[in-house]
């Protein structure tokens, strides 16, 4: 399959909300450089349709979990206008596959690219393959499973990031706690990779972008009716509740 095939199956599974089996097996093979590209035909596709880049986000943060699947480094995807939404936020559900939420430490960028502010935040994640099951090119093919950023109140960027706790709640019972140094040691290490790769793959971020660091903790199912809370101590709070 060409690259323009790839993108056409993922564009048209994530407008009809049917995933599709992962390429990789049925056999299809691409490297890693040419599933950004595909991803980036994804994206080009949204900006057609009237929609705004507004940022990156960050995943495969893990040290473990990149040692699990022989990587080396993360993995990032794009972010448009209407992936945004602010806490506290009713998701969607009827425009979702099979939705997943996960805690994260957001960015805002200012002028020279330095960080202008902070906040707590869910990345929405919802694979367009069956099962959600797929191989690196797969998922990098597919946005890196973007499907949206519930975002919290903006901060100064003054706090020991490494240090911040989070604890993760659904419908009041916590179920994960996890620390900014979870996420390779410290989120602004995160920021600083997606940074250098934006660039050299010709397509810098810019002052008003955000920044998505990786998730603090594994992500969690979003059902009908359930209600997601992130309370990371003096930086916020962020919260979503599924929707029919």
């Amino acid at each position: 399959m060409t690259r323009a095939e790839i993108a056409a199956e993922l564009i048209e599974a994530a407008r009809d909300l049917k995933p599709i089996a992962a390429f990789s097996s049925r056999g299809e093979t691409f490297s890693l450089a040419e599933a950004y590209e595909i991803q980036w035909l994804l994206v080009e596709d949204r900006v057609r349709r009237g929609e705004r880049l507004v940022g990156v986000k960050v995943g495969l943060t893990s040290e473990a979990k990149q040692r699990q699947l022989g990587l080396k480094e993360p993995v990032y995807g794009w972010l448009t206008e209407p992936m945004v939404l602010r806490s506290p936020a009713e998701v969607d559900l009827e425009r979702q596959i099979h939705p997943r939420v996960e805690p994260e430490i957001g960015f805002l960028l200012g002028e020279g690219l330095r960080v202008k502010s902070v906040f707590p935040a869910f990345e929405l994640v919802d694979s367009r393959y069956e099962a959600f099951k797929f191989g690196m090119a797969d998922v990098i093919a597919d946005n890196t499973s973007a499907s949206g950023v519930v975002m919290g109140e903006m901060r100064p960027d003054r706090f020991d990031l490494p240090s911040v706790r989070c604890s993760l709640r659904v419908n009041g019972a916590e179920v994960a706690t996890a620390t900014g140094a979870d996420v390779l040691g410290d989120p602004k290490r995160a920021l600083g990779w997606v940074v250098e790769q934006a660039r050299d793959a010709g397509r810098p971020l810019r002052a008003g972008m955000i920044v998505l660091s990786g998730s603090l903790t594994d992500f969690v199912p979003l059902r009908p009716g359930d209600l997601v809370e992130a309370n990371f101590g003096d930086l916020g709070a962020v919260s979503a509740r599924g929707r029919d």
